[in-house]
């Protein structure tokens, strides 16, 4: 059975016929960035609309309204204006070079009164009114910006981002439909299996004609989650963009829809699981999630009561059907087929882990193998200061695969075939409360809320006295995002200058990064 979703309801109606294009009005527009679209860190909460790579297009105010709000940054937005708007809307302009004179001479006093450049302003409200495509300002590369644009938002009342697009701007087109590029399958609970194995598994889509299509039946068994990789495009422009909506059927019935109108500044680190977070940091692929994955904060979904997560483990075949939307209605259709196929099915090929290690973690089981096990197939697993007895999960090839539930106990150690594998997983850390965790060499304190979901984390220490050089390390076997910061209590074994000695990051590659931190009295 398929849990049915009700209708979507749309946003309340704007004024949307009242606006106008900020960028040379009734001209087509080029787009390098759409609102929605997945960052690195955030949703893209606007449009970025190209100037053929020069500054100085002059910058027209898309409705009638007064600047609220006046922002210099060296980053993010840069020079930027915030218009209001009568309808209870504000327009953003971000990325400027320059604003109106007035408004240019007012805040280049309040620059010199503070004796600050980065400044932020809130004129009166009958200080800078403008009437609807005015003036306001010209196009610019300030900020966190990578080239010239102007970067134009459209917010509501409770200044949570709209779509620009939604807003009749017909020096936009777009005849273009999204891109379907490849969709991923994940086992979700520790019965579940991919392809006979408990491993994320993508799949190549092919285009036929108007439609996208995955040829072979994907083999699936127990609880799975979709991922998608996929953008879309406008007319006369190659950048691969985001869009608002895409909708999940199974046999028919809609299990899963993502209408993305509006977000909440507040919630927009959820980002980091809307998408898969390890496999864009792996690939730089970002797999839109088509499941409400543990933690999302996000309210653009309509999930069902299965929270898009499917559960197949009746053998039988089941027709998937995909359908990805841009902001002006064109549609992409992607259609395969979930095959049920049961659990101890032996598969046909190996999938080897997405780390370099014989063993990984994922949704709380510890995933360990080994090659050429043969007449001794059952694993003992060391945790809670007991043996533990493990049969294998399946067998893949030459490859026997184990399973072990975290949440009876973080393991040091287990044994197969008389060899020995250590693990350095220290730490059990929740997503909810507080949580504190001290040995020899470091103290870690995670405030409540720091992380979206349960993480499993190795902690380690090396002390090279040759390049005078300690190294604390703490790390989980796959990228794990954080919602919140967390604080580390360092105990150095080296004698150091306190005023010269400080501490510092370094990445995969061995490049040293500056962190700082304080030196505590008891040398900490």
């Amino acid at each position: 059975m398929w849990a049915l979703l009700l209708p979507w309801m749309g946003l309340a109606q704007q004024t949307k016929d009242t606006y106008t294009f900020p960028l040379s009005p009734g001209q087509q527009a080029f787009l390098s960035g759409t609102m929605g679209e997945l960052r690195s860190t955030h949703f893209h909460a606007g449009i970025d609309i190209k100037t053929a790579s020069r500054e100085g297009w002059p910058v027209h105010v898309t409705q009638e309204g007064y600047i609220s709000r006046i922002k210099i940054s060296t980053g993010g937005y840069g020079h930027a204006l915030y218009v209001q708007h009568p309808d209870g809307n504000t327009s953003v302009y971000a990325h400027l070079q320059r604003f109106v004179p007035a408004v240019e001479q007012w805040v280049r006093e309040a620059q010199y009164k503070e004796e600050s450049y980065t400044i932020e302003l809130f004129p009166a409200q009958d200080q800078f009114a403008f009437k609807k495509g005015e003036v306001i300002a010209w196009s610019g590369n300030t900020g966190g910006s990578s080239g010239p644009h102007l970067h134009f938002e459209i917010r509501d009342q409770y200044q949570r981002p709209l779509n620009p697009l939604d807003f009749n701007f017909t020096e936009v087109r777009d005849q273009i439909p999204p891109s379907l590029e490849s969709l991923a399958v994940r086992p979700l609970a520790p019965s579940a299996r991919v392809g006979g194995q408990y491993q994320r598994q993508q799949y190549d889509i092919e285009k036929e004609g108007t439609e996208y299509r995955i040829v072979e039946p994907i083999p699936v068994y127990g609880q799975i989650g979709l991922e998608l990789y996929s953008f879309d495009r406008q007319n006369g422009s190659l950048n691969r963009n985001g869009y608002p909506d895409m909708e999940l059927y199974i046999d028919g019935v809609m299990v899963w829809r993502q209408h993305l109108k509006r977000f909440s500044f507040e919630d927009s680190k959820g980002i980091y699981v809307h998408y898969n977070y390890p496999v864009s940091r792996k690939t730089g692929r970002r797999y839109a999630k088509l499941y409400l994955d543990d933690g999302n904060p996000m309210d653009f979904y309509l999930a069902g009561d299965k929270e898009g997560k499917l559960t197949i483990t009746d053998g039988q075949a089941h027709k998937l059907r995909l359908v990805a939307r841009d902001a002006n209605g064109n549609e992409s259709v992607l259609r395969a087929t979930l095959q049920g196929t049961p659990a101890q099915s032996k598969p046909t090929g190996w999938i080897p882990f997405s780390n370099d290690e014989g063993y990984t973690v994922q949704t709380n089981q510890l995933i360990y193998y080994v090659k050429d096990a043969t007449g001794c197939e059952n694993s003992t697993v060391y945790a809670n200061r007991r043996p533990y007895s493990t049969q294998p999960a399946y067998t893949a090839g030459n490859y026997t695969v184990f399973l072990w539930d975290l949440r009876k106990g973080l393991p040091d150690s287990s044994r197969l075939c008389g060899v020995t594998e250590h693990y350095a997983l220290t730490m059990m850390v929740p997503s909810a409360g507080e949580f504190a965790f001290y040995d020899e060499r470091a103290e870690y304190r995670f405030p409540g809320g720091a992380l979206f979901d349960t993480a499993y984390l190795e902690s380690g220490y090396v002390w090279d006295e040759q390049q005078d050089l300690e190294l604390f390390t703490i790390a989980s076997l796959e990228a794990t995002p954080l919602k919140r910061g967390f604080e580390m209590k360092l105990k150095p074994q080296g004698t150091y200058n306190h005023e010269r000695a400080w501490v510092y990051s370094m990445d995969e590659a061995g490049n040293f990064g500056f962190v700082g931190g304080s030196w505590q009295p008891d040398g900490t």
